[in-house]
C-alpha cells in the first residue's frame, strides 16, 4: 500500500505534536501523572518521580492508594469516585508517603479523560505544598500560642486600638481590677482623668506615639473611674504593635500588681523602725553595723555601755580599735571580716579593749549582709561581755577538777548510776574492790555487781524512788553484799545519795569492803562466847561433882561454839583444871 504524501505529513505533524506534548510533560516543574479508571498509574513525569522518590518503572506498577497516607485513603477514594461520576475538574489536598518514608503534603488538580462520553482516566497536576503547610501550621501555632499566652498570662494585659479603646483583656486583667471588658463601655485610656491626676498620661501618650514606656508605680482606683472595681498598686509597661508600614495597629498595656509588695514594704519599714528602736534600747549586747571596709555605721546603747564609746565618738571609725594590739598586729580584724564574707558568719571568743583601755572577754558574732544581687554591703556585729560567765566556768572547772581528784583518791569505791540503772561513774577504788575496770563498767547496768537474788529488789527500789522521791535508804549507811568480777560475794557498807542533773536523778553510792571488819566482829563474838564458857566452868567447879563430870559439861558447851568444833574430847580432857582457871 502506498502512503500518500498527505498522510505522511499528517503523521509527521502528529509525531511532532506528541513530541512537543512529551517535552512539556517531562519538563513541567510540577508533578503530572495519568491514571486509569481504577487509579492505577499509566504515565508519570520526572517532577512527580522526584517528589515521590519511586522510579518510573515502580510507579507504573502501582495504584494511587499504595502511596497515600493511611488516614487520607478514604477521603481520596471519595474524591476519585466523584471525579468519575461527574467527569469534571476537581481539586484535592492530601498526604502521600515517599519511598524514603517521609510524609509530604500535595495539592492535586484532576481533569477527567473522557472518550465517547465515558471517563477512562484522569490527568492529575500535583503540587508539593509541604513547605506551605509547615508555614501555615507554624503561623496557626504562633497565633494560637500568642492567644494562649495573652489569656493565660499572670500579668494583666489590655490591648487597645489606635484611638485608645480597649478591644481585648485577659483573665488576669479582670481579676486584677474586678471588672470585665463589658464594664468599660466607651472608656478611652487617652481621656482617663485619673491617669492625668496621677501624672501618668505622658507615659501613655508615648506608647501611642510609637515608643515603649515604663510607667512608674501608682495606686489606681477603678471605682473612681468606672463606678465599680477595686484599688490596686500597679506598675505598667506600654508598647505599640505596628503594621508593615510602621503605622500603629494596636497598643498593649501590661500591669504588674505590686499591692502586696507595697504592703510588705510598708510592713518592712514599720518592722525596721521597731527593730531600730529595739536595738537602740538593748543594753546587754553591743549591736553595731559595719560597712564593707569595717568602719562603724551604727551604734546602740549596749555598745556604749560595754565598750565605753558614745555613738558620735565611734561612728565612722574602724572596728579594729576594739582589738588588742597583739591581735591588730597579727591582722586578726581583717581575717574576721574576710571569713564572715566568705562563709556568711564568723564567731569568736577573745579579749577585747574598752575605751578606757581595760579588757573584757567577749563573744563576737560577725554576719555578712548582702543585697538581692549577692553584693556585700556590710556586716552586722553582735558583742556580749562574757567575762563573768568565763570566770564562773573557770571556777566550775576547778571545782570539777577537785571533785575528780577527790573521787579518784578515795579508798572507798564511788559509783554513780542514772535513772535507768546504768553506770556513769566508776573510780579506781571501785576497780580495786570489785575487780572490774572502768571500761568494763561505764554504760553497763549495775546488775553487774548485784548478787542475782537481790537484783529484782534493786530494780523495784529504783522505780519506787523515782515514783515517790521518798527513798528508804538515801542518806543512811547499810550493810549489803556485792558480787566481784571473780564471782565472789563480799559484804559491803553502802552510803547512798541522790541529786538531779538537767532534770534527771543521779544516784551515787560510796562502797566500802567490810570483810575484815566482819571477821574482827566475828572473832570478838567468838571471844565473848569463850568468856561465857569459862564463867560456866567456874560455876561448875564449885559444885560438888567429880572433875570428870565437870569436864564433860564444859566440853559439851564448848562444842556448841562453831569455831571450837574442831576440838575433840581427848584434847579437851588434856586441859587441867589449873590451866582453865588461869585462862579465866
Amino acid at each position: 500500500m502506498t502512503v500518500s504524501s498527505k498522510d505522511k505529513k499528517k503523521d509527521k505533524k502528529l509525531r511532532e505534536s506528541e513530541k512537543q506534548y512529551r517535552d512539556i510533560f517531562e519538563n513541567l516543574l510540577v508533578g503530572v501523572c495519568i491514571l486509569d479508571p481504577e487509579s492505577n498509574y499509566i504515565d508519570v513525569n520526572d517532577a512527580w518521580i522526584r517528589i515521590i522518590g519511586y522510579s518510573r518503572e515502580e510507579l507504573l506498577g502501582m495504584n494511587v492508594k499504595d502511596i497515600l497516607y493511611p488516614e487520607d485513603r478514604e477521603k481520596s477514594a471519595r474524591y476519585f469516585r466523584k471525579l468519575a461520576d461527574e467527569g469534571a475538574y476537581r481539586s484535592y489536598e492530601g498526604r502521600v508517603i515517599t519511598k524514603g518514608g517521609d510524609v509530604r503534603w500535595i495539592e492535586v488538580d484532576s481533569n477527567a479523560i473522557v472518550e465517547d462520553g465515558e471517563v477512562v482516566g484522569s490527568r492529575d497536576i500535583i503540587h508539593d505544598i509541604t513547605e506551605r503547610k509547615k508555614v501555615e501550621g507554624a503561623l496557626w501555632e504562633s497565633e494560637e500560642r500568642c492567644r494562649t499566652i495573652v489569656e493565660q498570662s499572670p500579668i494583666s494585659m489590655q490591648i487597645m486600638d489606635s484611638e485608645g479603646h480597649v478591644i481585648m483583656v485577659n483573665r488576669a486583667w479582670e481579676k486584677l481590677w474586678g471588672v470585665s471588658l463589658d464594664d468599660l463601655g466607651d472608656y478611652t485610656v487617652l481621656k482617663d482623668k485619673q491617669l492625668k491626676e496621677l501624672g501618668l498620661m505622658p507615659y501613655i501618650k508615648r506608647g501611642f506615639s510609637g515608643e515603649y514606656a515604663f510607667i512608674p508605680a501608682a495606686e489606681y482606683d477603678v471605682q473612681k473611674t468606672l463606678g465599680k472595681g477595686r484599688t490596686r498598686w500597679v506598675q505598667a509597661h506600654i508598647y505599640p504593635v505596628t503594621d508593615e508600614r510602621g503605622g500603629i495597629r494596636n497598643v498593649v498595656l501590661m500591669h504588674e500588681d505590686i499591692t502586696e509588695r507595697k504592703q510588705a514594704e510598708d510592713e518592712l519599714r514599720k518592722s525596721e523602725e521597731r527593730v531600730r528602736l529595739m536595738i537602740s534600747e538593748v543594753k546587754d549586747y553591743a549591736i553595731l553595723m559595719l560597712d564593707p571596709d569595717g568602719n562603724v555605721t551604727s551604734w546602740n546603747e549596749g555598745a556604749q555601755r560595754i565598750k565605753g564609746y558614745r555613738a558620735e565618738e565611734i561612728i565612722g571609725k574602724h572596728f579594729s580599735r576594739f582589738y588588742t594590739k597583739k591581735d591588730i598586729k597579727s591582722g586578726k580584724p581583717d581575717r574576721a571580716l574576710k571569713m564572715a564574707a566568705e562563709k556568711g558568719r564568723f564567731e569568736d571568743e577573745e579579749w577585747r579593749v574598752r575605751k578606757d583601755g581595760s579588757q573584757f572577754m567577749a563573744n563576737v558574732v560577725i554576719t555578712a549582709i548582702r543585697d538581692q544581687d549577692n553584693r556585700l554591703i556590710g556586716f552586722s556585729k553582735v558583742v556580749q561581755d562574757i567575762t563573768e560567765r568565763k570566770q564562773a566556768e573557770e571556777t566550775l572547772r576547778e571545782s570539777e577538777a577537785r571533785h575528780r581528784t577527790l573521787v579518784e583518791s578515795s579508798t572507798d569505791a564511788i559509783i554513780s548510776i542514772d535513772e535507768k540503772g546504768t553506770i556513769t561513774l566508776w573510780n579506781e577504788a571501785a576497780e580495786n574492790i570489785l575487780g572490774y575496770s572502768r571500761d568494763e563498767t561505764i554504760d553497763k547496768k549495775l546488775d553487774l555487781i548485784i548478787p542475782e537474788k537481790y537484783r529484782e529488789q534493786h530494780r523495784k527500789g529504783i522505780k519506787r524512788f523515782l515514783r515517790t522521791e521518798h527513798p528508804k535508804i538515801i542518806g543512811k549507811t547499810i550493810e549489803l553484799e556485792a558480787k566481784r568480777k571473780d564471782g565472789k560475794i563480799i559484804p559491803i557498807g553502802l552510803s547512798l545519795s541522790a541529786f538531779k542533773e538537767e532534770g534527771k536523778y543521779v544516784l551515787t553510792g560510796i562502797i566500802r569492803d567490810v570483810t575484815e571488819r566482819k571477821q574482827r566482829v566475828e572473832a570478838l563474838l567468838r571471844s565473848s562466847q569463850i568468856q561465857i564458857a569459862l564463867n560456866k566452868l567456874l560455876q561448875i567447879s564449885l559444885e560438888d561433882i567429880s572433875l570428870n563430870a565437870m569436864l564433860e559439861k564444859v566440853i559439851d558447851h564448848l562444842t556448841s561454839i562453831s569455831w571450837l568444833t574442831v576440838w575433840n574430847r581427848r584434847a579437851a580432857y588434856s586441859w587441867s583444871r589449873k590451866t582453865l582457871i588461869c585462862w579465866y
